[in-house]
């Protein structure tokens, strides 16, 4: 689980509309090992 969140602090605080291609997979990673996380993220920049 702390494998999925590490190195991912300017993926999460960055909006998704410009994260690159890199961004948005470990983005993706972190969805999966923190689903919660990743839907507070969809509803603070949407």
């Amino acid at each position: 689980m702390i494998e999925g969140l590490k190195n991912s602090k300017y993926v999460l605080l960055k909006n998704q509309d410009d994260l690159t291609e890199s961004q948005l997979e470990k983005f993706e990673e972190v969805k999966s090992v923190r689903p919660v996380l990743a839907e507070m993220l969809s509803l603070i920049f949407s």
